[in-house]
């Protein structure tokens, strides 16, 4: 997350995230010229600003006022975010799940599964995956920056179709998975194989 996303997601101030990297209670890197803040990272300070918050409510009546149920949603958004964050991301999208499905099952098919590790076919799956997507961004905000990682990626994948065996002949035969099969476990079918 950069830091305009972190204070948002913290709901706090620019001021306050310094405060919290000075003091070695949050951490970041250094990426194209910015601060870039982890989720995982994030999520502890954010549940200790709820905790304040609880703390340091004041309580002015049983009855909870308007005020009162709007801090008790503002406080749910917060946890919201939390899970959120915690919340492991899928490593791959539709296309990813898509191509190594389709090329665990060529070379199912073709007696080849049982010489190759599962390694490279996991990581020409992304390979195809992250070229499409930034393949998108290339074309839609033509940023030379993004053609770099499409030609980077495309390097990738033809390093993993030589080491797979994937000709454009066995390229040609590998079909997309029907829509059945695509709803399996990808990872689960990598794994048995």
């Amino acid at each position: 997350m950069t830091m305009d996303e972190a204070v948002d997601f913290l709901g706090c101030s620019k001021r306050t995230l310094y405060r919290y990297v000075k003091d070695g209670r949050l951490s970041y890197t250094e990426k194209n010229g910015g601060k870039w803040f982890k989720r995982k990272d994030l999520a502890p300070i954010l549940t200790n600003i709820i905790d304040n918050k609880e703390k340091h409510r004041p309580d002015t009546s049983d009855e909870p006022s308007k005020s009162k149920k709007k801090e008790l949603i503002a406080d749910t958004d917060l946890l919201q975010r939390i899970l959120k964050a915690t919340k492991p991301k899928p490593i791959l999208n539709g296309t990813g799940k898509e191509v190594l499905m389709a090329t665990t099952k060529y070379l199912k098919d073709i007696g080849f599964i049982d010489n190759t590790t599962k390694e490279p076919i996991l990581r020409y799956s992304i390979a195809v995956q992250m070229k499409e997507v930034y393949l998108e961004l290339a074309t839609e905000f033509q940023v030379k920056f993004y053609f770099d990682l499409v030609k980077q990626f495309q390097s990738e994948i033809q390093h993993y179709e030589k080491e797979l065996g994937l000709t454009p002949a066995a390229l040609a035969k590998i079909k997309p998975m029907e829509k059945e099969d695509v709803d399996v476990d990808p990872m689960e079918a990598l794994l048995n194989g």
